[in-house]
């Protein structure tokens, strides 16, 4: 085996690198030669040189995408007015539902059939205390006289009870009538969105792009630039971080434009039916509830039930009538009404969310170029004793004229190999020409 000779040394020397370590790309003669001669610099360069093409790849669809898919934001936009429409008019048809089954239950209770009505009222008018008649005194004094007998709950009075429960009555069906006008609005709100989404889909698709496309034409120039000139890749324009930092402002804001057009003034109709809706999904729980206490006094007749169902019955005011609503506390499940509204968020379009990932790739494959770039470069170990013995091998035994001629066939051979990469090729040559003189 042939020892690797001084100017060779010298050659490797000269660029810098102070250890023996990995050469990455070492796979053939003519790379491991590229290695050793580059000193570990032409595996660098094919490393970062393949993230580059996987950038301009990414360049490229992005760039595609703008050109052919901005229809598609448009329709996802247009789909999220009408699927937050949809859930928005599942909540109010449920609320109206819900309404018109407590009026109903309501009104039942507060008007039962007379052969219904009238037992009760008997029996209450006859022997208040009927709610002990199912537990004599005599039996409870059987227990002994350490048992004390339960205190009998006051029973409401007939007419007292009769009355609440039709002012009770009365309130639902107040109530269930202005919900109309409620369930009105938002009906006319929904439709409003969804033809404002429909009018506005021609505004978008009228969009210029050229202002996104520019950067990322620049950006795709500038790789292509880097791929066809590698040793360039250590010294990049900063046009190329200019390009990036714009990519990832414009083109997000781009997608951002052309979706809000389709939903600006359709969301702008659902938020302003918000607060009737939310008051349509309060007044359906709270009509529930009112109902249970209705149906609880109805049955048990006692005094503790009656005041509890007078106090969520709003009494009418003094010289007329004023608007009348259920007592604070009791709502509906507002989220429902949030999460609708936020379907048409462009940030939540699907392919909003794919182009913001795209772009991100992209920054994020750049930084990586910048931090490898600055990376220190190191050979496999044995890398070089075997690049010297394989040359060597070349020209020993040989006179001066096959020396010479075999010299020429590996120059010829280095221009075909490494000329997108004039340095290594350079370098290349002077390690050849260090082996043939021996």
């Amino acid at each position: 085996m042939r020892r690797i000779t001084i100017s060779a040394l010298a050659l490797i020397g000269s660029l810098g690198v102070a250890d023996v370590a990995r050469a990455g790309c070492c796979d053939d003669f003519w790379s491991c030669l590229g290695a050793v001669a580059s000193a570990g610099i032409s595996c660098q360069v094919q490393g970062l040189i393949d993230t580059v093409k996987a950038m301009k790849t990414l360049v490229e669809t992005v760039t595609n995408d703008l050109r052919t898919r901005t229809g598609d934001v448009i329709a996802q936009a247009q789909k999220a007015v009408g699927d937050a429409t949809n859930d928005m008019k599942q909540v109010r048809e449920q609320a109206i539902s819900s309404l018109q089954r407590a009026a109903e239950k309501a009104h039942e209770i507060a008007n039962p059939p007379k052969s219904v009505v009238m037992a009760p009222i008997a029996a209450g008018a006859v022997a208040k205390p009927a709610v002990a008649v199912a537990a004599p005194a005599p039996q409870m004094q059987v227990q002994g006289p350490t048992m004390a007998a339960p205190a009998m709950q006051k029973p409401a009075d007939p007419k007292a009870l009769q009355d609440t429960l039709g002012r009770a009555d009365a309130f639902m069906q107040e109530v269930r009538s202005k919900s109309n006008t409620a369930q009105t609005d938002v009906s006319n709100a929904e439709k409003a969105a969804v033809d404002a989404a429909a009018r506005h889909v021609r505004t978008a698709q009228q969009i210029g792009i050229d202002l996104a496309l520019a950067p990322l034409n620049l950006l795709r120039d500038s790789l292509l630039d880097l791929i066809t000139h590698p040793e360039r890749i250590f010294d990049p324009s900063a046009q190329i971080e200019a390009d990036i930092q714009r990519i990832t402002a414009e083109v997000p804001a781009l997608l951002d434009r052309i979706a809000n057009e389709v939903t600006q003034e359709a969301v702008g109709n659902l938020d302003r039916a918000k607060g009737n809706l939310q008051q349509l999904q309060d007044s359906a729980a709270s009509a529930n509830g009112l109902v249970d206490a209705m149906q609880k006094v109805a049955s048990s007749h006692l005094q503790s039930d009656l005041d509890a169902l007078d106090r969520l019955v709003p009494k009418p005011a003094p010289g007329g009538s004023t608007i009348r609503t259920f007592p604070i506390g009791i709502s509906g499940n507002h989220q429902v009404i949030i999460a609708a509204l936020a379907r048409t968020e462009s940030a939540k379009l699907p392919i909003v969310i794919q182009h913001r990932a795209a772009i991100g790739d992209l920054a994020s494959k750049w930084q990586s170029i910048k931090v490898r770039v600055k990376a220190p470069v190191q050979l496999e170990a044995g890398s070089v004793q075997k690049v010297d013995h394989d040359l060597g091998q070349m020209f020993a035994g040989k006179a001066k004229g096959d020396i010479d001629k075999k010299k020429q066939e590996l120059l010829e051979e280095a221009n075909k190999r490494f000329a997108n990469n004039p340095k290594t090729l350079e370098k290349v040559k002077q390690y050849i020409e260090a082996q043939a003189k021996g």
